[in-house]
């Protein structure tokens, strides 16, 4: 088998190995998501669809953000097979090991930010987008903290500060850098999903049409604002939410700030017709 050959089965190989890695990450995220997204509305995600896959790959921030930790991951693996090319060559450990850090922790920073800032005024998949890409400034500067590492052997002299790292056996630094990575990972794009879950379940309520839902009974509507059309069915405006199984679950007004909101399930026996009146924005504009 040639090197072409052998070089096209080893990007096969990466891309099988991603695309693994991203379908267990949707199924973690996924979860995570559909929980804190349907939580907002008081709902169970099983209530919903028990599916919670559709969730995670509907949202762009998850699915971006998954794709990007995909890649990371094969990375980390990859480092552990030596298979990544040696980014310092002859340059001063000393120094690289220094921009390592500095990497690392402009990762950190991002990602913190991302998860501690209102991020609804974004384009959508942004935020995700943006987390993914501090995994992989992390992802960066831990690896090269590795390679710096195995540069100092080389060097007889160090300087007290850096003393201690060469002294070190590399096995324990290693893991110790990549426990640090992978754990901060997996908790991230937990938090990062429940983050998106809660926001995004937010803006769809905030964004959501007023629509006039006729049914043929007003029980349990009572207390709200109702009207009488010519059918004699009563008239309610709310917004909808989503219909699952035998129920339509709408809410009638309430607020996001202070957390309280009415949330009705009517039955769909009960729906006669629904009208909604969306503005749409003319092709082109």
């Amino acid at each position: 088998m040639d090197t072409g050959t052998n070089e096209k089965m080893s990007w096969l190989g990466y891309g099988a190995e991603i695309l693994t890695v991203f379908f267990a990450l949707i199924v973690l995220t996924g979860r995570v998501y559909a929980q804190s997204y349907w939580n907002v509305f008081g709902l169970a995600a099983q209530q919903i669809d028990n599916n919670f896959l559709n969730y995670a790959i509907m949202s762009p921030n998850v699915a971006v953000a998954s794709v990007l930790m995909a890649v990371g991951t094969i990375c980390i693996v990859s480092m552990f097979r030596n298979q990544l090319p040696d980014l310092i060559g002859n340059k001063d450990p000393q120094t690289s090991l220094k921009l390592g850090f500095v990497v690392l922790s402009i990762g950190l920073v991002i990602g913190a930010l991302i998860l501690g800032i209102n991020t609804s005024a974004w384009t959508s998949g942004t935020p995700g987008m943006v987390f993914g890409l501090a995994n992989l400034f992390c992802l960066a500067g831990v690896y090269v903290i590795m390679l710096a590492r195995s540069k100092l052997n080389e060097k007889e002299v160090l300087p007290k500060y850096l003393a201690w790292l060469k002294n070190t056996p590399a096995m324990f630094v290693q893991v110790f850098f990549i426990l640090i990575f992978v754990g901060l990972s997996f908790w991230g794009i937990t938090d990062m999903a429940h983050l998106f879950g809660t926001n995004e379940a937010k803006e769809a309520y905030i964004t959501s049409p007023v629509a006039d839902v006729e049914l043929n009974s007003p029980k349990g509507f009572e207390n709200i604002a109702t009207s009488v059309n010519p059918d004699g069915n009563v008239v309610i405006k709310v917004k909808i939410l989503v219909q699952a199984n035998e129920f339509l679950y709408v809410s009638p007004g309430g607020n996001l700030n202070p957390p309280q909101l009415d949330i009705r399930a009517i039955p769909v026996s009960q729906v006669q017709a629904i009208d909604y009146s969306i503005g749409v924005t003319p092709i082109g504009k």
